[in-house]
């Protein structure tokens, strides 16, 4: 959904090639997909610390691997956009270290003066800052009920107070939602996690909009009663985390090519079919040579017990 977004909305440096508003407009509606990643992501991290016997103890070991998962493939997608912009562009870009240390740390926000070197990547900033809080909240919240309102109300809170920043905060109802649905998922406590539900869904309702509460829906009906269990699915999954940080480098540039003509010139929607088949052809061999390597590497580590961190 988000790839057809950002393809669909993509502007060539003259014009969008979509013209149409309305088209566009409407396919906006695929932008929130970023909220059905939050929840999935909420669920599949909870899904897997639990079933693995994840402890407070654990959480320097937790953290380790997650930063070989992500920044490894995260820091080689960056080396690979300057690559392009110096080279393929013919374009001189002033990097600094401080632009690549503040993009490498997601802490772009907190340095005066400093600039996403990829927009996208604001929601990965908010993904790592969600693992970083859920290894030390996960714990609390599967022990005690009134803990478990305490912080769910505290973070939702936080995000609305926080409303104007891209944090995890704000983005606190669609993780909260992930991790209720594990725990309905799991057969636990059901009725009070489905309070908690329809709560978030009033909450959504209310403080975001329609759209978001539509895609909510579609995800939760998605986890909990629709049972995809294909190769293709699975394919998917795989290559996400790979089309994700690669889809503007693959299909992105093709674009940036083939619409203008000064470039070779080609209708707007057939390029956009070609951009998704190479994004996802680039995202698959991207995923076999780059990422692949972090997450075996990733899964070295182990807690005590022999488990494997996932």
């Amino acid at each position: 959904m988000v790839v057809c977004f950002h393809y669909l909305n993509f502007n060539n440096g003259i014009e969008y090639i979509i013209p149409n508003d309305e088209i566009r407009n409407y396919e906006a509606f695929g932008a929130k997909g970023v909220n059905k990643f939050y929840i999935i992501s909420g669920f599949v991290i909870v899904y897997a610390m639990t079933n693995n016997g994840y402890k407070f103890m654990y959480y320097a070991k937790y953290v380790l691997n997650r930063i070989i998962r992500i920044i490894p493939t995260y820091a080689i997608t960056i080396f690979a956009i300057f690559i392009f912009s110096q080279i393929i562009c013919y374009k001189t870009f002033d990097w600094d270290w401080k632009q690549i240390l503040s993009n490498l740390t997601f802490t772009v926000d907190s340095w005066e003066g400093q600039k996403w070197i990829n927009p996208v990547f604001i929601t990965l900033k908010v993904e790592f800052q969600f693992y970083l809080a859920l290894g030390l909240l996960l714990p609390i919240i599967m022990k005690n009920n009134f803990l478990k309102f305490f912080i769910y109300s505290a973070w939702l809170l936080s995000g609305r107070m926080t409303y104007e920043e891209q944090t995890f905060l704000l983005y606190s109802p669609y993780f909260i939602t992930g991790i209720t649905l594990f725990e309905i998922y799991s057969n636990k406590e059901i009725i009070l996690n489905s309070v908690i539900l329809a709560c978030l869904f009033l909450f959504v309702f209310y403080y975001h909009d329609l759209q978001d509460t539509i895609i909510m829906l579609m995800t939760v009906i998605l986890i909990l009663w629709l049972k995809i269990n294909s190769g293709l699915i699975a394919f998917y999954g795989k290559i996400s985390y790979s089309l994700y940080l690669t889809h503007g480098l693959t299909g992105g540039w093709f674009l940036f090519f083939t619409t203008k003509d000064n470039y070779f010139h080609i209708n707007h929607g057939f390029a956009i079919l070609i951009a998704l088949a190479l994004s996802i052809l680039g995202a698959y061999f991207f995923h076999l040579l780059i990422e692949k390597p972090s997450i075996n590497t990733g899964n070295r580590i182990r807690y005590d017990s022999g488990k494997l961190f996932s």
